[in-house]
């Protein structure tokens, strides 16, 4: 799940993404997603990593 705002997105290349796991292990970390939301799950926010879209020539990437 992308976690960085979108206005952050455009104008660099960097991205904070944090997986989804769709079990709920009961730990402190994990974050249930809104119900309202078409995924369902909840992040696991101890996991998040930043990736460079512009060095993996990702579309939409500012560069």
């Amino acid at each position: 799940m992308v976690i960085s705002p979108f206005r952050m997105n455009s104008l660099a290349s960097l991205t904070l993404i944090a997986p989804v796991t769709s079990k709920d292990n009961g730990f402190p970390l994990h974050i249930p997603i809104a119900e309202d939301n078409p995924i369902y799950g909840f992040v696991q926010v101890e996991g998040i990593q930043s990736v460079d879209l512009a060095a993996r020539a990702a579309s939409g990437s500012p560069r």
